[in-house]
């Protein structure tokens, strides 16, 4: 397990002076070698991407330039990922690290100018992703799992409130998928919430980020 230390980015997602925030779900894009997202038809500026890479065997990711790297970790010899977000500005952005699962997920923030990463944990072959999470701030949270073997992913456990998006595909299996809220201040769902999948060799990770 790990847990990585507190992070903000500052972004160009319009301003927080009275205007009430939202959070819009875009889309994502997938593949098992190089993604690339181009502005003005996957995003806008001021957009606020995710990208999660996994490889096969557990070769060091290194995040892309301009990315703030969430947590990285390997497993043995088998399964290596690496977790990041970024907010939007340029014209493109491609990912190419990832070999068993490489997505980019984005999402349209509204009225907030701040993005701090709050909580975040891994489970790697068999253990759980638990994060502590609070509801002091609109939030988002935002989870991912995968897996190098044939079964394709399977969800163990998530928390209630999140969105299982499934249908990340490479080949037959589902190597890669994500779960998603995102909830206003004083939402109440405190305290532990996790995060398991199984597979062969699976990995997940999972996140809360303060939106202010």
């Amino acid at each position: 397990m790990s847990r990585s230390s507190l992070k903000s980015l500052q972004g160009a997602a319009g301003n927080n002076n009275g205007v009430e925030g939202d959070l819009e779900f875009i889309g994502y894009k997938y593949g098992q070698g190089t993604v690339t997202v181009t502005r003005g038809v996957d995003y806008e500026d001021g957009d606020l991407l995710f990208s999660y890479m996994s490889r096969y065997p557990n070769t060091t990711i290194a995040p892309e330039s301009g990315w703030t790297l969430i947590n990285a970790a390997k497993y043995v010899s088998y399964q290596s990922f690496a977790f990041s977000y970024r907010i939007a500005g340029a014209s493109s952005y491609t990912t190419n690290n990832g070999n068993y699962g490489n997505t980019i997920v984005i999402f349209r923030p509204t009225g907030y100018t701040t993005f701090t990463q709050v909580s975040e944990d891994e489970g790697l072959n068999g253990l759980t992703a638990a994060i502590q999470m609070t509801d002091t701030n609109d939030s988002l949270y935002m989870g991912f799992g995968s897996e190098l073997g044939s079964s394709g992913v399977v969800t163990v456990q998530k928390p209630s409130f999140a969105s299982d998006n499934s249908g990340v595909t490479a080949g037959q299996a589902v190597r890669v998928r994500f779960y998603w809220a995102y909830q206003e201040a004083g939402h109440g769902n405190t305290g532990t919430q996790t995060l398991d999948v199984s597979g062969t060799f699976e990995a997940c990770t999972a996140l809360q980020l303060d939106l202010t």
